[in-house]
């Protein structure tokens, strides 16, 4: 009885554990079945990511070329219906004006004092004593010599002086103007003073000194703009260009002969330019010439 009743308990642990095993197998394939699923899931999110990153890539170029049209849209409006850059305001026409009006500085700069039977200028800052002066004499003609009062030769009496800085390369000097003063010996009513010529190292020295600091911290802003770039194309474009055209830009500084900007060579072509739609029509020789004197 108890071999019988061992040998019964013994098939149900053996029925229990066989199903046990197949719940294990059961399970196992479930869960073998959802890493599959999770990997597959993992591979679709991949490949959607990738094709997010593709898209936020060409969102972000699109929108750069939209911006970049955009501001040619807005250039072209300007060009086109926008108010034309030959077109100056009353208060840009003094805007260069500053080395016209210190060339004159002899005689605006100054100030008079009137006192009795003549005019005493006050004194300006007057320059280094150290530096190194040549003399400058300016004097009457021959035929100006004379008294138009009473035909006498007039007689030298005193000098009017005044100074000004010249700049050499490696050399620094200073050139004083000696106008020749004359007065009649007879009447002593006849007072002439020679005159100055106009001096164009002064205008070449007043536009070094404006020119000069603008043009340093015109660079640095140019050097620390062209270390942060920006997005949008054309102030790139603008950066590049100033920063490719800077040596010609700034030689004017170097010589007074060279003038700041290209006018004159833009006026001397304009009739060409302006009459160039004009001729476009013009079917023979013959007839651009009636063309050309018309644009003229």
């Amino acid at each position: 009885m108890k071999n019988h009743q061992l040998t019964c308990e013994n098939e149900q642990l053996i029925q229990h554990i066989l199903a046990l095993e197949t719940q294990l197998s059961e399970q196992q394939t479930v869960l073998d079945e959802n890493k599959k699923a999770i990997s597959v899931h993992q591979k679709t999110l991949k490949t959607k990511n990738k094709t997010l990153l593709k898209k936020n890539v060409l969102i972000g170029q699109k929108s750069d070329k939209i911006a970049t049209l955009e501001e040619y849209i807005c250039y072209m409006t300007q060009q086109r219906f926008g108010a034309s850059s030959e077109k100056l305001s009353l208060n840009q026409l003094g805007l260069f004006d500053e080395a016209e009006l210190l060339s004159d500085e002899d005689e605006s700069e100054e100030t008079c004092t009137e006192v009795p039977a003549h005019q005493r200028k006050n004194k300006r800052l007057s320059l280094p004593e150290n530096l190194p002066t040549s003399d400058i004499i300016h004097d009457l003609p021959e035929d100006e010599q004379c008294c138009p009062h009473d035909n006498q030769a007039l007689r030298h009496f005193g000098d009017e002086c005044s100074k000004q800085l010249d700049y050499i390369p490696a050399k620094v000097t200073v050139l004083k103007h000696i106008r020749r003063k004359y007065m009649s010996p007879c009447c002593n009513d006849y007072f002439v003073t020679a005159t100055k010529p106009t001096q164009p190292i002064e205008k070449y020295h007043a536009r070094q000194q404006e020119s000069i600091p603008i043009l340093a911290a015109l660079k640095k802003w140019l050097d620390k703009s062209l270390k942060y770039p920006v997005k949008s194309e054309k102030p790139t474009k603008t950066l590049t260009y100033l920063n490719n055209q800077w040596a010609k830009l700034i030689r004017y500084t170097e010589n007074s002969a060279w003038p700041m900007d290209h006018n004159l060579a833009e006026n001397s072509i304009r009739p060409f330019v302006i009459g160039r739609k004009n001729w476009l029509f013009a079917a023979t020789v013959k007839g651009k010439k009636p063309v050309l004197i018309d644009t003229a």
